[in-house]
C-alpha cells in the first residue's frame, strides 16, 4: 500500500559505534574474553534513527557534529553508505569524535561512550535547515548533549511555529542525574515522548508504569514506553493500551529502541494511526534485535509496508 511520505529531520547525536556481540565468559578486571563478531558503524540514537528513517523511504535529514579526525571520516563514509546524506553534519577540527564500545548478549548490553564531540557541540554547531514547515522534528539523547540540551526547547518551539510535529526520545543518563525539571520544560511542546521502561522509571523514580505515566504530561499525542519483550505501552490522555511485542529470535538488541523510533515515526506520520505506528516500530525493533547492528534497507521496507 502506497504511504504519504513527509519530510523529516533528526537533530542530536552521533558516534562511531563498536560493536562486539555474543561474548564468550564474563568480562573481569585483568582478564580477556573472546567476542564471536563485530561490527564498525555509525552509532548514537539519533543517528541509528535517522538512518532506519532513509532506508523505510522517507525524506530525512539529519543533523550531527563530528570532529574532522578518523573516526569522524569514517563515520561520514558509513553514513553516506547507509543511504544518509551527510550534508547537514559539521565537521569540526577542535572536536574529537564520539565513539562508543558496546559489549552485547543475547538479553543485555553494556555500553562504555566516550562522549566527545555529543557533549561539545552547541546549537552554534549546528547547521541550519531543521525546520522544515509542515515536517516532523526528531531529537534523541537528551541526557547525553551537555551544551545543546538547554536549547531544545527553543528548537522545539520553532518546530511547533512552523507547523512541525515532534517527538524525542530522551535516552539513558550514564550519570544517574535524570534532570526532571528541564525535560519537564521540554515535554509540552513535544506530540510524542519516547523513553524506555528503564528511563521512564529513572526520570519519575516510580516502578509501577501508571504511577509513572502519571507524574508526567506531553500535550500532545502522548507517550511511547519501549518495554522489550513486554512490548510497548502506548499511552494517549492518561489511558494506558498495552502493545504486543513481536517475537524473534534476538542477537544484539543496541539499536532496536532507535529502530523503533523510526517505524513509529514513518508509520505516524504517513498514516496517523498510533496503534498500528506502534506495531509497526514493534516490528523493525524485532527485526534489528535479530542481527547485529542494523538490518539492510531491502528487509527493513519489507516490515514497513506489510
Amino acid at each position: 500500500m502506497k504511504k504519504r511520505m513527509l519530510k523529516t529531520a533528526v537533530l542530536g547525536d552521533v558516534n562511531l559505534d563498536v560493536i562486539l556481540s555474543e561474548l564468550k565468559g564474563n568480562l573481569k578486571p585483568g582478564t580477556e574474553i573472546l567476542a564471536r563478531d563485530s561490527v564498525l558503524k555509525p552509532g548514537g540514537s539519533a543517528a541509528n534513527t535517522a538512518i532506519v528513517l532513509a532506508m523505510c523511504g522517507i525524506q530525512v535529514r539529519f543533523f550531527g557534529v563530528i570532529g574532522a579526525d578518523l573516526p569522524g571520516t569514517l563515520l561520514t563514509g558509513e553514513l553516506e553508505r547507509s543511504g544518509l546524506s551527510t550534508r547537514w553534519i559539521s565537521r569540526y577540527p577542535d572536536m574529537k569524535t564520539g565513539v562508543t564500545v558496546s559489549l552485547s548478549r543475547e538479553q543485555d548490553r553494556m555500553y562504555t561512550t566516550y562522549p566527545g564531540s555529543v557533549s561539545e557541540a552547541g546549537i552554534e554547531h549546528i547547521k541550519k535547515g531543521f525546520i522544515i514547515r509542515g515536517g516532523h522534528l526528531h531529537l534523541s539523547s537528551y541526557y547525553l548533549q551537555n551544551n545543546l540540551k538547554a536549547h531544545f526547547p527553543d528548537i522545539l518551539t520553532l518546530a511547533k511555529s512552523a507547523g512541525m510535529t515532534t517527538s524525542l526520545d530522551p535516552g539513558s543518563d550514564p550519570e544517574g542525574r535524570w534532570d526532571r525539571p528541564g525535560l519537564e520544560e521540554i515535554l509540552p511542546l513535544l506530540d510524542w515522548f519516547l523513553p524506555n521502561l528503564d528511563e521512564l522509571r529513572g526520570i519519575t523514580g516510580k516502578k509501577q508504569i501508571k504511577t509513572a505515566v502519571n507524574t508526567l504530561r506531553v500535550a500532545g499525542g502522548g507517550m511511547v514506553i519501549k518495554a522489550g519483550e513486554q512490548g510497548a505501552y502506548l499511552v494517549r490522555q492518561g489511558v494506558i493500551e498495552k502493545i504486543p511485542a513481536v517475537r524473534t529470535e534476538q542477537v544484539d538488541a543496541t539499536c532496536a529502541g532507535d529502530a523503533f523510533n523510526s517505524g513509529f515515526i514513518c508509520s505516524m506520520i504517513s498514516e496517523g494511526d498510533p496503534v498500528k505506528a506502534c506495531t509497526v516500530g514493534s516490528r523493525i525493533g524485532a527485526l534489528t534485535a535479530s542481527v547485529v547492528g542494523l538490518p539492510d534497507r531491502d528487509h527493513i521496507q519489507k516490515e514497513f509496508f506489510k
